[in-house]
């Protein structure tokens, strides 16, 4: 199991981090835009932090997605 979640955190953040170069933002301005420090946002791309429901909203509010856009491992986001 814990393989499992290891791999989801990181299929996560990586599409957190797409979400985020796409938009031509570094990791502080997605942190100033979400209310949450850098090292969050790093952590959360790296796969090494799970985020609660609430930082997966206010993450899609500063990305200007949706939720399901950043949990959605199955959809291209190309």
């Amino acid at each position: 199991m814990a393989v499992v979640k290891e791999e989801i955190l990181k299929k996560v953040g990586q599409r957190v981090k797409l979400l985020r170069v796409s938009r031509q933002l570094n990791q502080g301005e997605l942190a100033e835009r979400s209310g949450m420090k850098q090292s969050n946002i790093s952590s959360y791309e790296r796969g090494i932090s799970p985020f609660n429901i609430v930082d997966l909203f206010r993450l899609a509010e500063a990305l200007e997605c949706q939720a399901s856009d950043i949990v959605d491992l199955d959809r291209s986001l190309v």
